[in-house]
């Protein structure tokens, strides 16, 4: 689980909460687009612990975290729907 907080004029405030990063990433870039706001903090909760995920302190770190996250990202994500099909199809027939 990810907890996403943003550092607003009042101070830090929760933002999202979600099961997967991409959704938070998600979130952050709406909060961009919108507020531009780029101090976030990423918090993972792991082994009933919550630990210091990421924090973008800049829009440098920002930019920094997206390619970062974007860059572990599976290939098939970024697939068009006939690229996609034709790597299915691809996978079937060398079995």
């Amino acid at each position: 689980m990810f907890k996403l907080y943003g550092n607003v004029a009042s101070g830090w405030k929760k933002i999202d909460i979600a099961t997967n990063e991409k959704d938070i990433v998600d979130t952050m870039q709406v909060c961009h687009d919108k507020y531009k706001l780029f101090d976030f903090l990423i918090i993972q909760r792991k082994n009933n612990t919550d630990n210091i995920y990421k924090r973008t302190r800049t829009e440098e770190d920002y930019y920094e975290y997206l390619y970062e996250f974007k860059s572990r990202q599976k290939p098939l994500e970024d697939m068009s729907c006939v690229d996609l099909k034709r790597y299915i199809l691809t996978k079937k027939t060398k079995k």
